[in-house]
């Protein structure tokens, strides 16, 4: 993003708007807020549990890699975790790895662990997944680590990344933008899983070949 006028270096042809500096708190429809402590659960239950973990995927949350949760209806309807909620780790042990973003993009009974930091980003003028791809990138992980806090960990709270600055295009370049990320994480996907393939062949193969 070039600061001087509010565009980006590159992007698609037909886009010529110029992108809108937003504070966090001005896209939000709420103020940001922590979850509830982990309650976890051996057996399935109807609610799933959002960690700190799952923030690391590089493309969304996967809701089948949550763990199932104790919780009820009632911590369910409190938490009103919904497609499209971004979720940022609130510590880390490093100061570059605060405030790891990530965005759920199904439905279904959640609940979020007290570690997180949910956004909830208005709808109507803002895409989850584009908003997700900024809060990742250089521009607003300076802003992070400027005001995070470091003693053993480092730490950043609500109001820290209510504050912090990005820009933002329309919101059909937004989803024009968060496609083609979207369908680069799937090609990423296929090829890594064939890749695995391969390495499971190999394997097989010189177990066989050479005994």
């Amino acid at each position: 993003m070039t600061k001087e006028n509010g565009k980006p270096q590159i992007r698609f042809a037909k886009f010529k708007d110029t992108w809108e500096q937003r504070k966090v708190s001005e896209i939000a429809i709420e103020k940001l807020s922590n979850g509830i402590m982990n309650n976890q659960s051996d057996d399935e239950t109807g609610v799933k549990h959002i960690n700190v973990i799952n923030m690391y995927d590089t493309d969304k949350i996967h809701p089948e890699k949550l763990t199932f949760s104790n919780y009820d209806e009632e911590a369910v309807k409190k938490c009103n975790v919904e497609f499209g909620d971004i979720f940022l780790t609130r510590s880390s042990l490093k100061p570059e790895g605060i405030a790891e973003a990530n965005v759920l993009l199904d439905s279904g009974h959640f609940v979020y662990d007290d570690h997180l930091i949910r956004l909830k980003v208005n709808k109507e003028k803002y895409d989850p997944f584009f908003v997700k791809l900024n809060l990742s990138g250089n521009a607003f992980k300076r802003q992070f680590i400027v005001r995070a806090k470091t003693t053993a960990f480092t730490t950043i709270g609500q109001e820290d990344i209510s504050e912090c600055l990005g820009f933002f295009p329309k919101k059909e370049e937004q989803q024009q933008i968060g496609e083609y990320f979207m369908t680069l994480d799937h090609l990423i996907t296929l090829h890594q899983r064939e890749l695995e393939k391969l390495k499971i062949l190999k394997k097989a193969c010189l177990e066989k070949m050479f005994v």
